[in-house]
């Protein structure tokens, strides 16, 4: 691998990005972390948001984001072993995926965050967010032996967050690439569409 790296992280869009995330969430939870089926495959995959970085092209880490009333929940965290070694990107993959995660939340206007993590992983997640997740005192749990640690997080709104008058077309662009103009806004479209293209 060249020694300059370029890391790239974005929502996965299509099935193929789906499945890399799927197979690299399957070799660190269920391969190296020796989770069973039914911990790692929660029945939530099809009702959040997965992100994928990819190292040079190459699938390197996948982070399942779901989203709640008031809150995002970052999970699923998984990067794989030859990504782990050295830094790509500023901070490393982990870092840099998880990072990206939080700012794709507060740009949907999201700026409360819960977690679980190991407690071996706590002090990893503590610098996720700009260092705004902490433990929450008291409120360990297991899980089927695991002992696991809820963590919250809250950050300030960020300008141009997604809300109900960013405008129609805002709305209604490509999830993740609000900025761009999307297929409604095509100055040709109405002629395609009278060719018989789909709208």
């Amino acid at each position: 691998m060249s020694r300059n790296c370029r890391i790239t992280i974005d929502v996965a869009r299509s099935f193929d990005d789906f499945v890399k995330a799927l197979a690299i969430r399957a070799i660190v939870y269920m391969g190296e972390g020796n989770w069973s089926f039914e911990e790692d495959w929660d029945g939530n995959d099809f009702a959040g948001t997965h992100m994928l970085a990819c190292v040079d092209g190459e699938p390197a880490g996948s982070l399942r984001i779901r989203y709640f009333g008031q809150f995002a929940k970052c999970e699923r965290l998984a990067v794989l072993p030859k990504f782990r070694k050295r830094r790509f990107g500023g901070r490393g993959v982990a870092f840099e995926l998880c990072d990206a995660g939080i700012e794709f939340c507060l740009r949907k206007g999201f700026t409360r965050f819960y977690g679980h993590s190991l407690e071996e992983r706590v002090p990893f997640w503590s610098k996720i967010g700009r260092g705004a997740m902490k433990p929450i005192p008291g409120a360990e749990i297991d899980f089927a032996g695991k002992k696991i640690i809820p963590m919250y997080g809250e950050l300030p709104p960020v300008a141009g967050a997604i809300t109900a008058t960013s405008g129609h077309y805002v709305i209604v662009r490509r999830e993740g690439e609000w900025d761009k103009p999307g297929y409604w806004e095509r100055p040709n479209r109405d002629a395609q569409d009278e060719m018989g293209h789909a709208a």
